[in-house]
């Protein structure tokens, strides 16, 4: 039977403290009850199957379909904003959420059928988490392609096909075209691997792992502020889409001591990097790993130090010594500051 399947899963759930992840199980379902209650949909008729950090649930075709596409992940963004509006930037909800229509049967473990493998590996796949990493925002939506086709382009919704940006999604066995939409933000203008595109070769170019193991070879590690994760989350992917092998600390796999990794990359990076920011400047944590970085410079065979401005400080008096890569103006020229920290690095972005 073809039925309507959500599927949701929290960003960061795996690296979390046993009491975070509580925190983070109780926030999920209010604002999953929050979206549907404001959106006149009825959680208590869904089919769900929790998963921790997640849940897959299945509609009955009772649920408008209309609403659950459009006005259920408008309204869950709000919640979500709502929610994270008083909350440490480290500690936000973030979720992403994947929509499709497929068939489902019920099965003694579960459910069965094409379509909850297929709503799982959308809200699982590298462009969705990509998209959620470089807008900083808090809900990022994947559609498959039964429901663009089928409710979003026959103007179902008041959402406008060109609002959504296609993407191919490949996940295991799963190859499919998928269309992603973050509430509030332009997904079009996100900066996302070449490979997720349509179309495209997924073969050629720089493998783009989530993070490099510390023991190998890194190009550049970025140290920050915990408030300024999403922008440097962004301009991270941009880095890597240039071929840099980057190392931030959200990338940090699940089950690994960060403080651990951290020192590890810091060691093993050819460059360091560091964001100014008027929050950076006053966190210790941030001054111990500049002090960790500039100590890098000055040992045998020394790595190069880059101070990046992404808002208008004074810089420590070591840090002032360098030409800062400023990005404090406006975004229109960022992608041609970012080839020149890229070249700055070693890497040569014109080939």
């Amino acid at each position: 039977m073809r039925r309507l399947l959500l599927s949701v899963d929290a960003k960061g759930y795996g690296g979390a403290t046993d009491r975070r992840q509580e925190r983070m199980q109780v926030d999920l379902l209010a604002v999953l009850d929050e979206a549907a209650e404001r959106t006149g949909l009825s959680r208590s008729g869904w089919t769900r199957q929790p998963g921790g950090d997640g849940e897959l649930a299945i509609l009955p075709d009772t649920e408008p379909e209309a609403r659950v596409v459009e006005d259920f992940p408008r309204a869950l963004a709000g919640a979500l904003r709502a929610r994270n509006r008083d909350v440490r930037p480290e500690l936000r909800l973030r979720l992403r959420l994947a929509v499709h229509h497929g068939v489902t049967l019920d099965a003694p473990n579960g459910h069965a059928g094409a379509g909850p493998v297929a709503v799982s590996r959308l809200c699982d796949s590298r462009p969705l988490k990509d998209a959620l990493a470089a807008s900083g925002a808090d809900l990022a939506v994947i559609y498959s392609r039964q429901v663009f086709a089928d409710t979003i382009r026959q103007e179902r919704t008041g959402l406008g096909p060109k609002e959504l940006r296609e993407v191919r999604v490949v996940q295991k066995e799963f190859d499919e075209p998928a269309w992603m939409w973050i509430p509030g933000h332009d997904v079009h203008a996100l900066v996302l691997p070449a490979s997720d595109e349509p179309g495209s070769d997924p073969e050629p170019g720089p493998v783009l792992e989530p993070v490099p193991d510390p023991g190998g070879e890194i190009d550049a590690v970025m140290c920050f502020a915990e408030q300024d994760v999403a922008t440097v989350e962004r301009l991270a992917l941009k880095l890597r889409r240039r071929g840099v092998t980057v190392w931030i600390e959200p990338w940090v796999e699940p089950g690994l001591v960060v403080l651990l990794e951290k020192e590890r990359a810091i060691g093993a990076a050819s460059n360091g990097i560091l964001v100014f920011s008027r929050a950076a400047v006053t966190q210790p944590g941030v001054l111990d790993d500049y002090a960790a970085l500039l100590a890098r410079v000055h040992e045998p065979g020394g790595r190069r130090f880059v101070p990046v401005l992404i808002e208008d400080v004074p810089l420590p008096r070591f840090a002032a010594l360098r030409r800062p890569l400023d990005l404090t103006g406006d975004r229109f020229d960022e992608d041609g500051r970012i080839d020149l920290l890229a070249r700055a690095i070693g890497i040569d972005t014109t080939g």
